[in-house]
C-alpha cells in the first residue's frame, strides 16, 4: 500500500520512527514544512510545464506504446481550454496548501469552481501528474511525499464536494 500511494494521504505522520521503505525521513515538524515549502516551490517554479504535462492525463497516449506503465513519451496533452483552466486552478489550489494548510486536509471549500465543473478531467490530470513525480530528478523525497499527499488531499476534497452537493 505504502508504495502504490495509500500512504499519501493527508495529514502524513510526524515524529513517528522512519520505516524502511522511507529510511532518509526524519518524520519532524521541521522536515515537513520545508518539504511542502520546496515542493510549493517547484510546482509554481515549473507552472509552464507541469500544466501541460498533467494535461497528457486527459489527452491520448502515444503510439507506439512504451513497455514502462508509467512512462508515455509520447503522449499528447489535452487541447480544451475549459480542462487546462481547471487544472491550473487546482496545482494552484494544491500550491497555495502546500504553503498555508500546515499539513493539514484540505477542505471541500477551497476547491474552486473552475476545477469543480471538470473534476472528472481534474481527477485525471491529478493522478496523472502524482504518479509522475520523479524522485530525485523533480524534488527529494520528502517534497514528493507532501506533493503527492496535498494532490490527493485536494482529491478527496473534491469528491467531498460531489457527494455533499
Amino acid at each position: 500500500e505504502a508504495i502504490d500511494g495509500a500512504a499519501w494521504r493527508l495529514p502524513l505522520p510526524v515524529d513517528e520512527s522512519a520505516t524502511p521503505l522511507e529510511p532518509l525521513l526524519l518524520n519532524t515538524a521541521a522536515e515537513s514544512e520545508a518539504a511542502r515549502r520546496e515542493a510549493a516551490r517547484k510546482l509554481i517554479s515549473n507552472r509552464k510545464g507541469v500544466v501541460p504535462f498533467c494535461l497528457r492525463g486527459a489527452g491520448r497516449g502515444g503510439f507506439p506504446q512504451v513497455s514502462a506503465p508509467l512512462s508515455d513519451p509520447r503522449a499528447s496533452p489535452s487541447g480544451d481550454a475549459q480542462v487546462k483552466a481547471a487544472v491550473d486552478e487546482a496545482l494552484r489550489g494544491v500550491a497555495s496548501h502546500l504553503l498555508q494548510g500546515g499539513g493539514a486536509a484540505i477542505l471541500p471549500e477551497a476547491v474552486g469552481p473552475a476545477a469543480f465543473a471538470r473534476r472528472e478531467d481534474v481527477e485525471v490530470c491529478l493522478k496523472y501528474f502524482q504518479d509522475r513525480v520523479g524522485v530525485p530528478r523533480d524534488m527529494s523525497f520528502p517534497a514528493a511525499r507532501q506533493l503527492r499527499a496535498h494532490i490527493g488531499s485536494y482529491l478527496e476534497a473534491t469528491t467531498a464536494v460531489t457527494t455533499s452537493v
